[in-house]
């Protein structure tokens, strides 16, 4: 007797799984397996995260926007520069919806100061943007 296992399912007694004991058993296993992985895919993208901000975002913020929004001027009231790492801008939405949107209207840097450079400022709008978004 040979069995096709590409057609059917089957239960712990070896008979055929029917249309409910199926759906049953994978909207049981379906969020667990969710549950598992989710973690993992969070610490990957959190290392992506931190990754692309050391190499695009601070870099950008130290040339464009450090000189004014210091611990000694704050212009604006913003004192950019205690937000060195990723976690730290991050944990603060409020200020990052705040650049997001100076930048993305093109406020900042403020008329008369050198403008960073178009591709520059997409890929931080675009960190910051996946950066709201979760």
């Amino acid at each position: 007797m040979r069995l096709d296992l590409t057609q059917r399912s089957f239960n712990r007694d070896g008979e055929p799984m029917r249309g409910k004991q199926l759906a049953r058993l994978l909207i049981i296993s379906l969020p667990l397996i969710w549950l598992a992985l989710s973690p993992i895919a969070r610490r990957a993208q959190g290392f992506q995260n931190k990754e692309a901000f050391e190499r695009s975002v601070q870099p950008f913020l130290s040339q464009n926007c450090y000189g004014c929004h210091n611990s000694k001027l704050k212009s604006g009231n913003l004192d950019l520069e205690k937000y060195r790492t990723s976690r730290s801008i991050t944990e603060d939405k409020e200020t990052l919806e705040h650049i997001f949107h100076k930048l993305r209207a093109g406020e900042m840097p403020p008329k008369g100061m050198p403008r960073p450079n178009a591709d520059q400022t997409r890929v931080v709008l675009g960190w910051i943007e996946g950066e709201l978004e979760r």
